[in-house]
């Protein structure tokens, strides 16, 4: 890398997040035209270049030298985000190539045809999900963000209480704008607490919240695309103040950006979406279950006493509303709206409502 430049050729988990965009829009739209198009193509040639990554050590794989989310660590061994995310690529990879049960899915082989995609390639793919190394704990059943983290020096920020993001000390800013790596275990952004985020059922709430806690008190949160992700794990594990604090902090980025000299490097969307995200996926629990059911989970807003949301799931067009003690889903017209509503399935016709209590 030049002098001042981050180690981009160590950034491998990009491709992943390809392959997640390709599963999510899939997942909320049915869309099976696009798999056909493109999507195929999209999540095989990703899982290949993520195979590609991983080097058999004994009975697991391994991968090389790597810098994950967090920007402050280089050369990090087994990044939990980059091995996670990788491992998840391949495996969404092999379930689409188990979804052709008969040979008369003329898209899949077409696609697999182009990639000379084989059998043997397909069984190292099934090999490597099942061992892939990911790092020991920390004490408390913390998952550690590499192998090194735990040895590294501890240095928890110095918060500002009126704003997620703290203060660097000199000598941590020259590091930064250097580009150089971090000594201790503060973290850029979002890493593992991502990884939480993106893959919600990989761990338990009780590891969600442990691992939250440890690594956002570690974190300088010195990029607009780390607070979405801190809002939306905080609000799914009960923590409402700090989730709505980073709500604040991520839709107000550019009001509140200092210095103000630096507000030339125009606005921060990802930032907007992130908000977005805290209110959606975090405080109403949205998302898309990979069985193509619709999963609800509503919390208000620490202050708010009512939440309207319009939403779209599988070209049905919805509505949740939000109040104090109770929520309803609004189905405006589509197809039936198949839904997981806590660990309750409902099928919601259009035209109709479903009325819930809200859990506190």
């Amino acid at each position: 890398s030049l002098p001042g430049a981050l180690p981009i050729c160590q950034v491998v988990h990009v491709s992943a997040a390809v392959a997640y965009a390709v599963a999510r829009y899939h997942r909320v739209t049915g869309d099976e035209s696009f798999l056909a198009d493109c999507g195929y193509e999209l999540v095989f040639d990703t899982a290949r270049f993520a195979a590609s990554v991983f080097r058999r050590r004994g009975n697991r794989y391994a991968s090389p030298p790597v810098m994950g989310v967090d920007e402050y660590h280089h050369g990090v061994t087994n990044n939990y985000y980059t091995n996670a995310m990788m491992r998840w690529n391949i495996a969404y990879a092999l379930s689409l190539l188990d979804r052709d049960t008969s040979p008369g899915d003329a898209a899949l082989c077409g696609v697999r045809e182009s990639l000379s995609l084989t059998d043997a390639e397909i069984r190292r793919w099934r090999r490597i999900v099942d061992a892939v190394w990911l790092p020991p704990d920390l004490p408390g059943g913390i998952p550690a963000q590499d192998d090194g983290y735990a040895a590294l020096a501890e240095c928890q920020r110095r918060a500002l209480r009126s704003s997620p993001a703290p203060r660097l000390r000199p000598d941590e800013s020259a590091l930064a704008a250097a580009a150089e790596h971090f000594p201790t275990n503060l973290i850029k952004q979002a890493d593992l607490v991502l990884l939480c985020h993106l893959l919600p059922d990989l761990f338990d709430e009780e590891t969600t919240r442990a691992a939250y806690r440890h690594y956002e008190r570690r974190t300088a949160h010195a990029s607009s695309l780390s607070a979405g992700a801190h809002g939306v794990v905080a609000a799914r594990v009960g923590l409402r103040d700090e989730a709505y604090r980073f709500l604040m902090t991520a839709g107000r980025f550019n009001l509140d950006y200092t210095p103000r000299a630096d507000y030339r490097n125009g606005l921060h969307l990802s930032a907007y979406a992130g908000a977005w995200q805290v209110i959606v996926e975090g405080f109403l629990g949205v998302r898309p279950d990979p069985s193509g059911l619709l999963y609800l989970r509503p919390r208000l807003p620490v202050g708010w006493t009512r939440l309207e949301v319009p939403l779209r799931f599988r070209g049905s067009r919805f509505r949740v509303i939000a109040s104090c003690d109770q929520f309803e889903i609004r189905a405006e017209d589509g197809p039936d709206l198949a839904l997981r509503v806590e660990d309750e399935l409902r099928c919601l016709p259009a035209g109709e409502v479903m009325r819930f209590d809200l859990i506190a």
